[in-house]
């Protein structure tokens, strides 16, 4: 669990998207009310739904240097890197490499 206050940048579960982001406007006993960045669409979803996020430009060679690892950070920076054509990214002593289907310069 983590600390919740309002306007905390959040990342909330969606089926197509995996991840969207969103600031917290409304803390409720069961459920957080979030408006989205990008449509400013609202939702209310439950907590086990919602995970703390970064800065949203922040990207990292090793997802360890994230102060907040949870799945929607580390698909975050990795999606950001591979749009930089950086396709490789460590978690500690791991690598993931993400295919580019294309030659890289």
């Amino acid at each position: 669990m983590f600390v919740l206050n309002d306007n905390k940048p959040i990342w909330v579960r969606d089926n197509e998207h995996g991840f969207l982001l969103g600031k917290i406007t409304d803390i409720g006993s069961d459920n957080i009310t979030v408006q989205l960045k990008e449509n400013r669409k609202t939702l209310i979803v439950p907590y086990d739904s919602a995970f703390q996020a970064e800065e949203y430009e922040k990207d990292v060679d090793d997802n360890c240097a994230l102060m907040y690892l949870n799945e929607a950070t580390l698909l975050h920076n990795v999606r950001r890197r591979y749009k930089k054509d950086l396709i490789y990214t460590y978690v500690a002593n791991i690598l993931i490499a993400i295919n580019p289907y294309k030659e890289l310069t």
